[in-house]
């Protein structure tokens, strides 16, 4: 609610909470949490816009980098009508909060922001490269996959993507 009021042309919206929690949480004052979310919210405003052109630009380029790197898969998601990857959008949003445990929140947020802006979308790139055989012989469209990519199964394959953030440090 504060931060709706310190900035009011963006206002509250929906995922805000999730990413101001873990945040609330570290830090041991509210006023230090509130500008620590006041920063971290400089970075990732553009997702929360009414037009949502934050999101549409991510996607977008989570398609391009699946069609760069996972050509046959971006053409089985095109075939699909799934190559907009919205089926991603809660990933990007909330930057896998919603999937991880809270101590696996904190751990995958300090690589994500040890890396570059664009570092989360490798880290879905990564867990669909390990799903793609799954999605692809089950011949899953776009409402199939969002039903596959459960918290659970995303919980698994961010762990695992977690145990692998020592070797992408190289990235």
């Amino acid at each position: 609610m504060t931060y709706g009021m310190y900035n009011f042309n963006l206002g509250y919206v929906q995922g805000m909470s999730d990413l101001l929690s873990p945040i609330v949480v570290v830090m041991d004052d509210e006023v230090d949490a509130f500008w620590c979310f006041v920063g971290f919210m400089d970075g990732v405003a553009m997702q929360f816009t009414e037009d949502q052109h934050g999101m549409k630009t991510q996607l977008m380029q989570l398609s391009a980098l699946i069609k760069l790197m996972m050509p046959s898969f971006w053409m089985y998601l095109h075939e699909q009508e799934s190559e907009n990857v919205y089926f991603c959008f809660r990933w990007l949003l909330c930057r896998f909060k919603r999937e991880l445990q809270l101590e696996d929140t904190l751990r995958m947020w300090e690589v994500l922001w040890s890396k570059n802006e664009q570092f989360h979308l490798f880290v879905c790139l990564g867990i669909l490269k390990e799903e793609l055989e799954k999605i692809m012989k089950g011949h899953l469209g776009f409402n199939d996959i969002l039903k596959v990519h459960s918290c659970d199964l995303v919980c698994s394959r961010l762990l695992y993507m977690y145990k692998m953030c020592g070797v992408m440090a190289v990235y």
